[in-house]
């Protein structure tokens, strides 16, 4: 039994766990939610493969002075993603704030933007979809954002659990 997760990545699993000298170190959680101002929901489509990336949706609420980030990740095709990404946009519309939506649409992320636009129109919903060709390399865009976060500018959700993983590892 260890009494934290430094403890149990460094003894059992043979990897030692430090925040020190990690590029987000310095992270911090949050458990209450603010009243919001806007809402941005980011998306990184991912094929669904168990071996593969995830699928990851971002929701990030801003109050006026700092964004509170809830990271969903999943393991299951793209196709299934859809269904939850429209109950999470009707679920995010009772927060009354403005809401945008932004996929990464490189190589079959295109395609995904594509059909839930579709899907949504065709039961008469209208997601404000923002596409993003992202030209700089995946390390560069994930460095570029911890500095806002370790200063407590962006703070992350405790229940997002697998995100929390990543960031410490």
């Amino acid at each position: 039994y260890f009494d934290d997760k430094d403890s149990f990545m460094s003894e059992y699993q043979n990897e030692p766990l430090s925040r020190e000298g990690t590029s987000f170190g310095d992270y911090k959680t949050f458990e209450i939610e603010p009243t919001v101002q806007s809402i941005t929901v980011g998306i990184d489509p991912a094929l669904g493969k168990a071996k593969g990336d995830y699928f990851a949706i971002t929701i990030l609420k801003y109050d006026g002075k700092r964004f509170y980030a809830t990271v969903k990740m999943y393991k299951i095709k793209a196709t299934l993603m859809i269904d939850k990404i429209i109950s999470l946009y009707i679920e995010l519309l009772k927060f009354g704030v403005p809401i945008k939506i932004a996929i990464e649409t490189v190589q079959f992320q295109e395609f995904f933007k594509d059909t839930l636009d579709e899907k949504c129109k065709s039961i008469g919903l209208h997601l404000p979809i923002v596409p993003l060709k992202n030209t700089i390399n995946k390390e560069l865009r994930i460095d570029g954002i911890s500095p806002i976060v370790n200063n407590h500018t962006i703070l992350v959700d405790k229940k997002s659990l697998i995100f929390i993983d990543e960031l410490d590892t």
